[in-house]
């Protein structure tokens, strides 16, 4: 979508007016942010928000839900993440992006969605309509009985972490 509307603006289309070509554009530019929430593309960039690290990052596709990027300045900014030097990644063109991982505990995230999706499957609870604290508890029960080598990992979890997966887990 955005080759075709970049290509728009080529000379050999004297057919549409400015307002019709910048109409466009804002189109395209909605739908890469579309495609970036939806993991149809990557996005990788600089922590901003007075962060002195120069190191890309993956962004995680839950940052696109609400945010106005700032095109001119290659930058966007959430309530509490600032992203600046974005650069956007083709998957299938790049494959090596894809397989990064952002900051944080490796595979933590993936353990509790699998857990929840037992929880779930097999009724439980209500991942849905029961309190985070509800699931908290479950989800240790769950670790306990089930997979106790990873008990310690998980039970040590700040509730943030714990209270962020499952929000995820219900929003996707």
């Amino acid at each position: 979508m955005l080759e075709s509307a970049l290509s728009l603006f080529s000379k050999a289309n004297p057919d549409l007016s400015n307002s019709q070509l910048i109409e466009k554009l804002h189109e395209a530019r909605e739908e890469v942010v579309t495609d970036l929430y939806n993991e149809e593309l990557i996005g990788i960039g600089q922590t901003g928000l007075h962060s002195t690290s120069r190191r890309y990052d993956l962004i995680q596709a839950e940052f696109w839900y609400d945010v106005e990027p700032d095109w001119d300045a290659d930058a966007a900014r959430s309530v509490d993440r600032e992203y600046v030097r974005i650069r956007v990644i083709d998957p299938y063109k790049y494959p090596q992006f894809s397989s990064r991982r952002g900051r944080g505990r490796p595979g933590v995230r993936d353990k509790l969605f699998e857990t929840l999706d037992y929880l779930s499957a097999h009724k439980i609870i209500d991942v849905n309509s029961a309190t985070h604290k509800e699931i908290h508890r479950e989800i240790l029960n769950y670790f306990q009985i089930k997979n106790p080598n990873e008990f310690n990992v998980i039970e040590r979890l700040e509730i943030s972490t714990i209270r962020k997966a499952i929000t995820a887990y219900r929003n996707r």
